[in-house]
């Protein structure tokens, strides 16, 4: 029995790459809803919980890059839903930074079907990030 025990935990804690039972926060990297976009300097990954849809709560985590390093998005940036056919936005969306460069998205809500954008205005360099989706 001991022996048993003392096997599981080898392979645990030597197996290659991390192992899944102790790498919750990275599971949603694994995420097919992923988008990335760069302009520039600056670049931004998006992992959605789930893919996006109109009508429901969703959240995502966004990764910040400055020249493919990831950085705290600069003071006064914005991020926002954008409806470009309607001229709309959408309900604000709660932003959390969980490490440097590292977000999380919550509460993001599509109000309708259509085209929307999220937007990413960084406005002491005129930047803007868009991730589009036909939800």
């Amino acid at each position: 029995m001991r022996f048993l025990l003392l096997t599981l935990l080898l392979f645990l804690f030597s197996a290659c790459g991390k192992p899944p039972l102790l790498n919750k926060q990275d599971s949603i990297k694994h995420s097919s809803h992923y988008q990335s976009v760069r302009v520039n300097d600056y670049s931004a990954d998006l992992y959605w919980n789930e893919a996006p849809k109109a009508y429901s709560y969703l959240s995502a985590q966004l990764e910040f890059r400055v020249n493919n390093i990831l950085s705290s998005l600069p003071p006064e940036s914005e991020v926002y839903l954008w409806m470009p056919s309607m001229g709309h936005g959408g309900p604000d969306i709660r932003l959390e930074e969980i490490s440097q460069g590292i977000y999380k998205l919550d509460e993001i809500y599509f109000i309708m079907e259509g085209d929307w954008q999220i937007i990413i205005k960084l406005p002491q360099t005129s930047t803007t990030l868009n991730f589009n989706y036909d939800i």
